[in-house]
């Protein structure tokens, strides 16, 4: 799932998830504008080729990676917006 989105690795640091990724800032766009989710979309930040994620609180680690598979998962399934362009 992460390889059809570009995401090359994962990390967590404290609160922040960061994403590295090879996509561009108009793909991003694309598709966080076709999310379902606003709890993901408001949280999703694209910083030159990394998805940045500022948690408001430190969460459990098996808290975090619920919230990142789920935030993928609705990245991933915005990629059908992709077929349009």
């Amino acid at each position: 799932m992460v390889a059809n989105l570009g995401i090359i690795r994962i990390y967590a640091s404290r609160n922040v998830v960061g994403m590295e990724t090879n996509m561009n800032k108009r793909v991003f766009k694309l598709m966080t504008d076709s999310m379902t989710s606003n709890i993901y979309r408001n949280f999703l930040v694209f910083d030159r080729d990394q998805i940045k994620v500022e948690l408001l609180l430190k969460l459990p680690k098996e808290q975090l990676l619920n919230w990142i598979f789920q935030c993928l998962g609705e990245l991933h399934a915005s990629l059908l917006a992709l077929i349009k362009y």
